[in-house]
């Protein structure tokens, strides 16, 4: 009994651990796009702060971009709250399916006698929207990666791709770099960055 109790209060005292890191992390990324947000002379930097709405005040910071050729960057705000939300809504529809293909799977096992094609006809549905969901959560992790980059070129753009390459094989630490700039005087245009003036 008490190897029990303390497994439970090991497992307890490790994810209260991992939350209280999440936790950290998020607000370093929310205080660091708050201010960010501030600098800009954004309306709302608070969104920062809120699930979801995080992701439209992160793109507000990247659009801010300018590239070399002039162009303004793309509408990142309401493409990654746009991909946010339809993530959100796969991942909850993901789980219901899972759920219902494994009571439909075993219903079926029971009524079929394990016939292969009943089964298959129940676990389909639930293998094509697998594949659907890590196409677009490929596609958001390659515009969020797009838009940490720009928002590093203008808040520390010397330092935007070795902090990119860092963020995307060490993900923990783009909240750091996050924060770490925020009070950094943004560059937007080519010749603020290269002091070409």
């Amino acid at each position: 009994m008490a190897d029990f109790s303390a497994g439970i209060a090991f497992i307890s005292i490790y994810f209260l651990v991992i939350f209280g890191i999440a936790i950290t992390m998020y607000l370093f990324e929310a205080f660091g796009i708050y201010r960010m947000g501030q600098k800009l002379g954004f309306k709302n930097p608070w969104l920062a702060f809120i699930p979801i709405a995080n992701m439209y005040a992160f793109g507000k910071v990247a659009e801010q971009y300018v590239k070399n050729d002039g162009r303004p960057s793309a509408k990142f705000s309401k493409i990654l709250l746009t991909l946010n939300i339809i993530m959100l809504v796969l991942a909850i529809l993901f789980t219901v399916v899972i759920i219902v293909t494994v009571i439909a799977n075993i219903a079926m096992f029971d009524v079929t006698g394990g016939n292969e094609m009943a089964i298959l006809s129940v676990i389909l549905p639930a293998v094509l929207g697998y594949i659907v969901f890590i196409g677009l959560a490929i596609a958001q992790s390659v515009v969020y990666y797009i838009a940490l980059w720009r928002i590093f070129a203008i808040f520390d753009h010397n330092n935007a791709t070795v902090f990119l390459v860092l963020s995307i094989f060490v993900s923990f630490l783009y909240p750091i770099f996050l924060f770490v700039v925020r009070n950094k005087e943004p560059k937007l245009t080519p010749q603020e960055r290269f002091n070409q003036f």
